[in-house]
């Protein structure tokens, strides 16, 4: 049985380069902007839900704060796992240049 693997990127042009699938984080995961707001589409929900595996490209370009609404975003789609794992105990693979430009998101 394969692994559900959500890929996607802090930026649009890296997502387009990471190929078909793949997405903004932000659309990913519901998120806008800097601010934290509580997501409440259901499919969405469900889509976070179902990954085993979240892949994430260019994370140099994003705040540890994003991480930690990554975090809690996680932990919102799987209510019922009783884990003290960050991500509810997601795999989550993080690909960046440590060269790379500051940060773009809040």
């Amino acid at each position: 049985m394969g692994k559900c693997v959500i890929v996607c990127a802090t930026t649009g042009k890296a997502a387009k380069f990471l190929g078909k699938g793949a997405m903004t984080a932000h659309f990913a995961f519901g998120f806008q902007g800097s601010q934290w707001i509580p997501l409440t589409n259901r499919y969405m929900l469900m889509f976070l839900a179902m990954a085993d595996v979240i892949c994430l490209d260019e994370i140099s370009m994003a705040k540890a704060a994003f991480l930690q609404q990554l975090h809690q975003r996680c932990l919102d789609a799987c209510p019922n796992v009783t884990t003290t794992l960050p991500f509810a105990g997601k795999l989550i693979l993080l690909g960046g240049d440590k060269h790379q430009l500051a940060t773009v998101c809040d």
